[in-house]
């Protein structure tokens, strides 16, 4: 599909004075008037004479469609069948040209089909595109280059009209220099063409009425694009784009279009019964709220960038953090709270979590004590470091919810969990202790509540599994220790490889659990307790030793020789981890049965 510009003078952008309508009266909407396929409401469409009568109408624009015939010559038709325009039954691409001169349109006056020469030399006068994009686009070149005039003449009054990113470059390889519009009603594909420079669009016209549409027109038209919508033939509908502000109407009427554009009255029509006044109102009040969403997302983006770098340079991105939040604050308690807290709630809960996790480091400790860690703050406590309000009931204004504290201490526990692997990857196995203690206390205090938020519920159900993470961590720094003294006792080669040897405890340590939750032979819930150490500590670390132990019987055949290399294939290894492990479960289950009985 393409644009051919029959009047440069009534683009917008360029000099009005080159328009003699816009010249008369500057205050007229200067949007183009486009020829469906010709003048198609009178005129066989896609004909020459469609195209004579659309300019000698007022149109500004022309709109065709391009195949190519059997021999590849660029023929003018919308459809890739000949049944409806001309009635007969196969494709344009099956047939040669000298056929296809032949055939006359159904509709009356019955004429002749076009092709592109023949619609680009008529534009060339003084006063006045299922085939393949590749041969179509050459067709096109080829064709611009039989008229004798400056390629580049072309340029401003050509369009390269296509619905898919994909056929740019083919675009750029053949016709260089000629703007490309896409064409489509998808606002997903039109967003992709924002990326091709000065790209314009031509739209159904429904799917740029409502939020998003109105989004994607104010987007593209700030970056200097044009959008054009097709196609209206009701001329309430042409007066609903034009105040939009779309800057060209695909249409069949163009004489109807021509008349809206010289008379100046964009505006819908409105009966007697309802006043015009009521949805002016209307619009005040969206145009107020999109301002306000604007201001409001502004200062967001400043509070985002504050969250950032919060905790590099804790106390100053604190006092700017509560000065952005003051002025949100001044901002969205001038309206109701639930209209627009979904702007800002992840935001707030942002600023939370960094303030809730900063005073777990203990970066609020009172000046005349030592820094503490491991303290939870209240929502009190965080409001005040906030400069808001919290869990506020009583009125309707900007406040810190619960639901928003709750979230931010889920993300801590998470930020936490990641806390206690680093300290141990740096060589501090204090902190993940009491990292475990203060996590067990915030899991069981959420299991105290009944909450009804949906999202609030299923993120505090995610953080059952740090208790069992973090348990799994101690008892790994517990019991590579022991298996590392266990397997030096009998017989590692310790003296040589040291680094293999302690890695070698750590992975066993891990490896433990497995055969001891298979001889519990538990499941579920049951499972978690062991390895969250509910169950008595010394079975958890029993089984790490058992297994240890097992696992270097397997792997070194003589204890205590420290000459002996180690046995090579891997099965005897974990044969010996699981027996370890197995046989540490049975001797736990006999202790229980010889207890029982006695």
């Amino acid at each position: 599909m393409t644009y051919e510009k029959v009047n440069q003078g009534a683009m917008p952008g360029l000099d009005s004075t080159q328009d003699p309508l816009v010249a008369s009266d500057p205050t007229l909407p200067r949007v183009q008037c486009i020829a469906h396929r010709g003048s198609r409401s009178h005129w066989p469409e896609n004909t020459m004479m469609a195209f004579r009568n659309a300019i000698k109408s007022g149109a500004h624009a022309l709109e065709t469609d391009i195949h190519l015939s059997k021999d590849g010559i660029a023929v003018l038709s919308h459809d890739a069948t000949l049944k409806r325009c001309y009635g007969i039954t196969g494709k344009v691409i099956d047939y040669n040209w000298e056929h296809l001169e032949t055939l006359r349109t159904i509709k009356e006056p019955r004429l002749p089909m076009a092709r592109l020469s023949d619609l680009i030399q008529f534009l060339a006068q003084p006063e006045n595109k299922h085939n393949i994009a590749e041969d179509v686009l050459a067709a096109i070149a080829e064709a611009i280059a039989t008229v004798n005039v400056k390629a580049d003449y072309w340029h401003g009054r050509i369009q390269l009209g296509c619905w898919n990113v994909q056929f740019v470059p083919i675009c750029k390889k053949h016709l260089p220099g000629f703007p490309i519009t896409f064409i489509g009603y998808s606002l997903a594909l039109a967003t992709e063409f924002l990326e091709v420079p000065e790209a314009n669009f031509n739209l159904l016209f429904p799917s740029i009425i409502g939020r998003f549409g109105s989004d994607f027109v104010r987007k593209a038209q700030s970056s200097g694009r044009e959008i054009y919508v097709w196609t209206l033939n009701d001329v309430a509908l042409m007066r609903w784009a034009i105040s939009l502000g779309v800057d060209g109407i695909v249409t069949d009427e163009t004489k109807k279009l021509l008349e809206i554009r010289m008379s100046g009255r964009v505006s819908p029509e409105i009966g007697g019964m309802i006043d015009p006044a009521i949805f002016k109102q209307v619009q005040e009040e969206i145009d107020e709220d999109l301002k306000v969403r604007d201001e409001i997302r502004g200062l967001l983006k400043a509070l985002d960038k504050q969250v950032d770098t919060l905790l590099a340079s804790a106390q100053s991105s604190f006092d700017q953090q509560r000065d952005i939040l003051v002025e949100l604050d001044a901002v969205a308690s001038k309206y109701p709270y639930y209209k627009y807290n979904g702007l800002w709630t992840r935001e707030i809960q942002a600023a939370c979590y960094g303030i809730v996790l900063a005073g777990w480091l203990g970066a609020f400790s009172p000046e005349d004590q030592e820094r503490k860690e491991g303290r939870l703050m209240t929502i009190t406590e965080v409001g005040q470091k906030l400069g808001v309000r919290v869990n506020v009931k009583e009125s309707d204004v900007f406040h810190l919810t619960l639901e928003e504290y709750l979230h931010s201490l889920i993300s801590m526990i998470e930020e936490l969990t990641r806390l206690a692997v680093n300290s141990v990857t740096l060589g501090d196995y204090q902190r993940p202790i009491l990292i475990s203690r203060f996590v067990k206390d915030l899991h069981a205090g959420f299991q105290l509540l009944n909450l009804k938020n949906d999202s609030l519920r299923r993120r505090s159900d995610s953080i059952k599994y740090s208790p069992a993470f973090l348990s799994l961590l101690l008892a790994l720094l517990a019991g590579t220790p022991a298996g590392f003294a266990v397997t030096v006792l009998l017989g590692a080669p310790v003296t040589t490889h040291l680094a293999h040897t302690t890695l070698c405890a750590a992975h066993l340590t891990l490896l433990a659990a497995f055969p001891l939750i298979y001889s519990y032979h538990v499941q579920g819930p049951k499972w978690r307790d062991i390895i969250s150490l509910k169950l008595p500590m010394d079975d958890v670390y029993g089984g790490a030793l058992g297994a240890c132990l097992g696992a270097w019987f397997g792997a070194i055949p003589i204890p205590l020789d420290c000459t002996i290399v180690p046995q090579g294939p891997r099965m005897a290894k974990m044969a010996g981890d699981n027996s370890g492990g197995y046989l540490y479960g049975i001797h736990r289950r006999a202790l229980g049965w010889a207890f029982a009985r006695g």
